[in-house]
């Protein structure tokens, strides 16, 4: 086992009138989401589903007024100053600057007095305020803000404590937390560490670096949380914080495969595919794509990233007309971010959402989360009684095949194997002409599964006596067939939880879910899609 470096004191005397001023906004990677007079007028509010929430310094920092986790780390991590950073580099203003340094005092001060705060060492909110602090630095050591008597110490002595925290491997997160801390802490360190304790820092940083992307991406460099926002977000973060500073070529290499994967996974709508813990827009997909040809002459663009969990068939992407893509998952990495969706999929078709992921919805430990999570609200096969867990899988990594062609069409497949029984997939997708899903399941004797579907919220389905039919907000009529199998239909139901869809942070919606309740071995879906 890696052992820690030993933590490093800071020495004050090299802080000399000769500082050269360096760190940008760039460099601190801001997020500018609520506005000045909104923080000053309302209060603070770093996201829109809560209230704004007034204060006065000093601040409680072990408030949880809306008992809101997130709004913990999001209050622990300085959201609060990033307004008032944004008019400073606006503005040029350093009373927008003293404004934010006052908070940070207050932090230290509440933190310094022994108080109990659960999310004062938060690993992520750590590594952000190592940036900000550094900012404060940076400008008190060039002369370019003057702050008051003994307001410098105390930024100092909280510098400290946050380069010897951030310095502790065990406490270095290796997901996408680990990019604020790693940045954090490089950025930290160039202002207020001497020429040899940076130099060794910032070795140590290009260590840590190397290991979270090693263990944060595969080597196709797809993103390991589960989740194609994260994927997102993590990658955009990397670039924007300038990953120069602690990236050798090996990684800049994997970081740039990465970049260049993130539009795979957001939609023609630019909606991104939401899998796992995702929501919201993106880039889309353009460019030179090598495309496949079926052999009815028709094409199309294919990311077969099955050894990394995902394969995407989609439409051209620089056509005009972009109809459809189908997404599908199956790996397991660890618990970031994770849903039991093992071979689920989602299918963007005739330009709109056709079959959905739950989404989102948050990070809350609610029975709403435990919910979104299972494997009951998604594309796959879980049990009859949605309550009962189906268990992780007996093994880590990719779960499908690579992409094949057969009868005009694209093949994708699975197998998982859990405790509870064992599941293997198979989809023959034409695009806008038919999705075929034959579902294999190998279990206990007697027990029932079910092979859920689950529709847009904007859509209606209609149960047949073999199927359904779903007419598509563009008009057209899409029809379902299953054999082996018997049908139910859910929305929006409670007791247990089933039909929802995560549309914004905390907030669900009652959906459609068709459900195949079977207990032989195989069902197969025949879903018209002209």
């Amino acid at each position: 086992m890696a052992q820690s470096l030993q933590p490093l004191e800071i020495p004050r005397l090299i802080f000399r009138k000769t500082h050269k001023s360096h760190v940008t906004e760039r460099d601190i990677c801001p997020h500018y989401f609520q506005s000045y007079e909104s923080l000053t007028t309302d209060g603070f509010q770093p996201r829109k589903d809560l209230a704004p929430w007034p204060y006065e310094i000093p601040i409680d920092w072990a408030s949880n007024p809306y008992s809101d986790r997130n709004w913990q780390f999001q209050l622990n991590g300085w959201r609060k100053v990033e307004p008032m950073l944004e008019k400073y580099f606006q503005k040029d203003d350093n009373a927008y600057l003293l404004e934010a340094i006052a908070v940070a005092l207050d932090w230290q001060s509440f933190n310094a007095s022994g108080a109990e705060n659960p999310f004062a060492w938060h690993d992520m909110a750590t590594g952000m305020r190592a940036a900000r602090l550094a900012l404060f630095l940076d400008r008190i050591f060039s002369k370019r803000v003057t702050v008051p008597d003994g307001a410098t110490e105390a930024l100092l002595e909280c510098a400290s404590e946050h380069i010897v925290r951030l310095r502790d491997e065990t406490f270095i997160s290796k997901g996408n937390h680990g990019v604020f801390q790693v940045f954090g802490l490089s950025l930290l360190a160039s202002v207020a560490l001497g020429p040899m304790a940076n130099r060794a820092c910032q070795a140590y940083c290009a260590k840590m670096f190397r290991k979270i992307m090693k263990q944060g991406y595969t080597d196709e460099g797809v993103h390991k949380e589960h989740s194609p926002s994260y994927h997102l977000f993590t990658t955009d973060r990397i670039l924007q914080f300038n990953p120069r500073r602690v990236a050798d070529a090996a990684t800049a290499d994997l970081l740039a495969r990465a970049e260049k994967l993130g539009p795979w996974f957001v939609r023609p709508d630019h909606y991104v595919s939401p899998l796992g813990d995702s929501s919201g827009k993106g880039r889309r997909l353009t460019g030179a794509v090598k495309l496949a040809h079926l052999a009815s002459g028709r094409s199309f663009a294919v990311a077969d990233l099955a050894k990394s969990g995902y394969a995407i068939v989609r439409s051209d992407p620089n056509a005009e007309h972009q109809p459809s893509m189908l997404t599908v998952t199956g790996s397991w990495y660890s618990n970031a971010h994770k849903h039991n969706d093992e071979l689920s999929f989602t299918l963007f078709e005739h330009g709109e959402p056709v079959f959905i992921d739950s989404g989102k919805y948050g990070y809350q430990y609610d029975d709403k989360r435990a919910y979104i999570v299972s494997a009951a609200a998604h594309n796959t096969v879980s049990f009859r009684d949605p309550a009962i867990e189906v268990g992780r899988p007996s093994r880590k990594g990719s779960f499908l095949h690579l992409i094949t062609q057969e009868d005009d069409g694209f093949v994708v497949g699975g197998e998982v194997e859990r405790g509870a029984y064992s599941h293997s997939r198979r989809l023959l997708y034409c695009p806008e002409k038919h999705l075929h899903i034959v579902d294999t399941v190998q279990g206990s004797e007697g027990a029932e599964y079910a092979t859920s579907l689950h529709f847009s919220h904007e859509l209606e389905p209609v149960l047949l006596p073999d199927g359904f039919e779903v007419r598509l907000r563009c008009g057209k009529l899409i029809r379902g067939t299953v054999e082996g199998a018997d049908l139910q239909l859910a929305r929006g139901e409670t007791g247990p939880m089933l039909g929802w869809e995560s549309v914004d942070y905390l907030k669900l919606v009652p959906t459609s879910t068709v459900r195949a309740v079977f207990s032989d071995r195989k069902v197969a879906w025949r879903i018209d899609l002209n």
